[in-house]
């Protein structure tokens, strides 16, 4: 099936809840993932607390959506992604016939980004299993199913998309940063997040926490 290069616009929560995504181009977000790709990722260090408060905790459009699926959500990894054109990923399998959302995904693009998303394929069974990567592997005969459009998006000046965690995708060019945003019944079953054992990064922690998303990390010596 050729993918087509449109997402169904309108409102965000029904796109995510009806599609499994919702996209935005936004070249400021383009330029902050470029900028932080240039001095090597530092996401364990009060450089990179702040890239997810800034471009994450503090962005209403993400809080909005987040707040709209979740009573209370926390995140739960933080991590970059770059291309595999030949592989489709996610980072949850459906389990549960009715299930609704656990895990939503952050994915902050860089310019030059093309991404491929699989949309419905969070409604369908996957069969998806651990990859190298981190990630979830899908079979890519399991997303010719029918109710599943494959969707090419180009962010030639970089942007955002927030998938629910079962959605298929895949990264043709460029990279994303992901943040994982998990219900609190979910986020129970991960291990935490570790940073350094050091008072400036438990202080930007501690302003990272709200009383409607929270963060999921421990300190270590």
């Amino acid at each position: 099936m050729a993918p087509t290069t449109s997402l169904p616009a309108g409102n965000p929560q029904k796109s995510i809840l009806e599609d499994g995504i919702f996209c935005a181009e936004d070249p400021i977000v383009g330029k902050r993932v470029d900028e932080i790709a240039q001095r090597g990722f530092p996401f364990k260090t009060e450089e990179g607390l702040d890239f997810c408060k800034i471009n994450t905790l503090d962005d209403e459009r993400i809080r909005n959506i987040l707040e709209s699926f979740f009573e209370w959500s926390g995140l739960g990894f933080y991590k970059a992604f770059g291309p595999d054109p030949t592989r489709a990923f996610s980072f949850l399998n459906r389990t549960k016939a009715e299930a609704e959302a656990q895990l939503l995904v952050v994915q902050l693009w860089s310019t030059g980004s093309r991404m491929v998303f699989y949309s419905g394929s969070h409604l369908q069974a996957l069969n998806a299993k651990p990859a190298a990567n981190g990630l979830l592997e899908i079979p890519l005969h399991h997303l010719e199913q029918t109710g599943i459009t494959s969707i090419e998006v180009d962010m030639k000046d970089g942007g955002l998309a927030i998938i629910d965690g079962r959605l298929g995708f895949k990264i043709v060019q460029g990279f994303a940063i992901s943040f994982g945003f998990a219900a609190r019944e979910e986020l129970r079953e991960w291990a935490k997040m570790k940073l350094p054992n050091a008072q400036s990064l438990r202080r930007k922690v501690t302003e990272m926490e709200g009383a409607t998303i929270g963060v999921n990390f421990e300190f270590v010596d």
